[in-house]
């Protein structure tokens, strides 16, 4: 597009999707966005969520800014991986060099000892969640993995020591950023290629907000149990730094700055319950066309939100995801949902420092805790061990 400033702008034209629900969240990140930037300490670590711009044209179609100078984590990754010829070939990928992700031995490890269908996905979350065996197949499939690929990306990115420091602290504020106003829009489906990176700047750009509100928990066959993504890879690129350490200080940071603005934040929400996105009350409506079901669907709008300024407020994220997987379909057909809880709630084998807040209940958290709690599912193998193989969460 030929714009007034007589320059030209790329657009992404998408269709078969309503994109009013992206133009929202983008919307709402812009708003977190400016309640953060009221907050000296996150305007010092530049914490805030890139956005773009997306126009809905019909309930189908829809036109996105096109985020210049980006690739996608996937591409990016795979990129370094098929650098290093002796990892190819100890990954037996020597000769196949066309998405080695899905072809690489850890997918193997996974396939075999968790789950590759649904069914058996059920299985593990009744009878094996937390328990050695999924554990120690996700953990083998990360040691094979180097966790510096993405870092070696950003050395390669970084002319100068001191670029390579502004870049990993780009990286850094982003990634908090994105994880906890994620986490509040409750962002979900957050595979490699729903992220991009600046190639300028180190900075993570979320896109395709389809799964949000608790849609990854609630309504998909395997559900998703972590609160955003912060796999081994991302963890890595912030090396040698206590990554943990960074990113709690950071999200905390940015967590409080939204909590006092939870007022404001509430009312930006409300613009669900005056026009709420179809996809919200389709499925509820469509389970059982009667009249409670109806009831249920003017309803669901006002749960999503309630949960999102509960989020905000500081509600336990255990107890979150658990009244989402109460409603997800397939974990009452299998009977999955009690082992699911037992997981969520940490598991004796697991013990580390987070996982006492996480039985603690619905009462509100601290922000400390809060964070907390988010990075510790974030992190637990134990979960990461049992999600779909397409997360990639090794």
């Amino acid at each position: 597009i030929l714009a007034t400033d007589e320059a030209e702008h790329n657009f992404l034209v998408k269709g078969g999707e309503d994109l009013r629900n992206d133009e929202r969240v983008e919307q709402l990140y812009e708003v977190m966005n400016a309640e953060a930037a009221r907050q000296a300490d996150c305007r010092r670590c530049e914490l805030h969520v890139r956005t773009y711009v997306v126009v809905p044209m019909t309930t189908r179609v829809g036109v996105l800014e096109w985020v210049a100078d980006t690739a996608p984590l996937k591409m990016i990754l795979e990129g370094e991986l098929q650098r290093d010829a002796s990892l190819m070939g100890k990954l037996g990928l020597r000769g196949n060099r066309a998405a080695p992700f899905h072809h690489m031995q850890p997918t193997k490890i996974m396939m075999e000892r968790v789950a590759s269908k649904v069914d058996d996905y059920h299985k593990v979350f009744k009878n094996q969640a937390g328990k050695r065996g999924p554990r120690e197949a996700y953990l083998e499939a990360v040691s094979l993995i180097p966790s510096d690929l993405l870092r070696r990306h950003l050395v390669r990115m970084a002319p100068t020591p001191e670029a390579f420091f502004s870049v990993r602290s780009q990286l850094a504020g982003s990634l908090a950023a994105t994880s906890v106003c994620g986490y509040v829009l409750g962002i979900g489906d957050r595979h490699l290629e729903n992220f991009l990176l600046d190639q300028r700047s180190g900075a993570i750009v979320p896109i395709d907000f389809g799964a949000s509100f608790g849609h990854a928990t609630r309504l998909l066959p395997v559900p998703e149990l972590i609160p955003f993504r912060l796999t081994p890879q991302l963890m890595g690129a912030l090396a040698p730094l206590d990554s943990r350490g960074l990113l709690r200080h950071l999200m905390a940071r940015l967590m409080g700055a939204l909590r006092n603005a939870a007022d404001v934040l509430e009312n930006a929400l409300e613009v669900y319950l005056n026009d709420p996105i179809v996809d919200w009350t389709e499925g509820v409506v469509s389970r059982e066309e009667n009249a409670a079901s109806r009831e249920d669907a003017n309803w669901e709008p006002m749960r999503r939100v309630r949960i999102a300024v509960a989020k905000i407020r500081g509600r336990n994220p255990v107890e979150v995801a658990l009244e989402d997987l109460q409603q997800n379909v397939s974990c009452r057909k299998y009977g999955s949902f009690n082992g699911l809880r037992s997981l969520l709630h940490g598991v004796p084998s697991s013990l580390r420092g987070g996982d006492e807040m996480r039985s603690m209940g619905d009462g509100p958290l601290s922000v400390e805790q809060q964070v907390d709690v988010l990075i510790e599912l974030a992190t637990d193998p134990d979960v990461l061990a049992v999600h779909w193989l397409g997360l990639l969460t090794w």
